[in-house]
């Protein structure tokens, strides 16, 4: 018998956090399935947005139609991922992996094919929207609705999360992104690593200039007492960041997600605005920091991570804290901490695939 084939909704090729998330799921998947098939639905807005946009009836001159499908079949949005034509006949089952676009029109076309879809269906990591605060899960579309009550298992990140989706009883768990990479214990505190992002109008991944400038600040302190490099995440913010960290430090790019596992590994710590950069950290065994600026700053509390409020903390205050940092100490809590975690997720994950794990699939 062939080994199983899993369909994943994730963001590919945009924010790479999305894809540690996706990383962790799926080394977790792994220990309770071994070796299964990847197919992603792909949630990358330049993929989706097309879509999003134009799949509705439009009047051009004395001609109404739904443009989109009229020239879907003359172009390919797909980057050799999941199209509704392809059907889900080959899938044995399905995983929402984290990150906030886990309903609404973003999603709708996998949602659609997994109402009536028989395999498992997992919600891992879900993090919360500002939109929670003024809507229920009534509020959703349907299809999201029917999806997210025949799911087999829910895992949320953050309090919002957890009591939005109270009526489906979902489980408080660290996001996956903690399960990314092989951890091992971090002995030194020579060679810290800084993420943040830029704040240009065309960047969709931007922050206040507060925080850019607050990070800039604790750079330079930093770099006149450990090695520091800074990491980028996103294409958009190589021009602003090498025109703003000093001379001589290191600036840092990827491409593939999967590249920045080897490069977070060089280093004894990591400061960032990122939060998923954080959850990397911490995944590798790496004490992080924190800087909090929006709402799902709290996800980085499940990747034992030191919060830093730039309202609060100053520049100074944040530097001794970094200085007295117990690395040892720290990272091994962190270890026993990823451990805890994954065992509680696959307790959850093992029944789940008890009847589908083929023993004798091909390694």
């Amino acid at each position: 018998m062939s080994r199983l084939t899993g369909i994943f909704s994730t963001t590919r090729n945009y924010n790479p956090g999305d894809e540690f998330i996706l990383f962790g799921i799926q080394n977790l998947l792994r220990e309770v399935t071994g070796p299964f098939n990847t197919v992603y639905y792909n949630r990358n807005p330049a993929v989706q947005n097309f879509r999003m946009t134009f799949d509705k009836e439009a009047t051009i001159g004395t001609q109404t139609a739904n443009w989109y499908q009229t020239m879907r079949e003359h172009f390919s949005e797909r980057e050799n991922t999941w199209a509704p034509e392809l059907g889900l006949d080959f899938a044995d089952f399905a995983v929402f992996a984290g990150t906030p676009e886990w309903v609404g029109r973003m999603v709708e076309p996998l949602t659609t094919a997994l109402a009536d879809f028989k395999g498992p269906i997992l919600y891992l990591g879900l993090g919360s929207v500002e939109v929670m605060n003024n809507c229920t899960i009534d509020d959703l579309l349907g299809v999201d609705q029917t999806v997210l009550k025949k799911a087999d298992l829910i895992t949320v990140r953050d309090t919002a999360a957890a009591k939005f989706l109270a009526p489906l009883n979902p489980h408080e768990l660290p996001c996956p992104a903690l399960f990314s990479a092989q951890a091992k214990p971090r002995t030194q505190k020579q060679k810290i690593a800084v993420s943040f992002q830029g704040t240009a109008p065309t960047n969709t991944q931007r922050t206040d200039s507060d925080v850019r400038d607050y990070m800039i600040k604790l750079l330079e302190k930093l770099n006149q007492h450990f090695t520091c490099s800074v990491i980028a995440h996103y294409v958009d913010e190589l021009a602003e960041l090498k025109a703003l960290i000093p001379q001589g430090i290191d600036l840092i790019y990827h491409a593939d997600a999967a590249d920045y596992i080897y490069t977070y590994d060089q280093f004894d710590l990591v400061v960032t605005t990122r939060v998923h950069g954080a959850g990397l950290a911490s995944a590798l065994g790496i004490p992080a920091y924190a800087i909090a600026h929006s709402h799902r700053s709290q996800t980085a509390d499940g990747f034992l991570a030191e919060t830093v409020d730039i309202a609060n903390d100053s520049v100074d205050e944040v530097f001794s804290r970094i200085q007295q940092c117990d690395t040892p100490a720290k990272s091994k809590i962190i270890l026993q901490h990823q451990m805890d975690s994954k065992n509680r997720y696959l307790e959850f994950l093992k029944p789940l695939f008890a009847p589908l794990t083929r023993h004798d699939a091909t390694p």
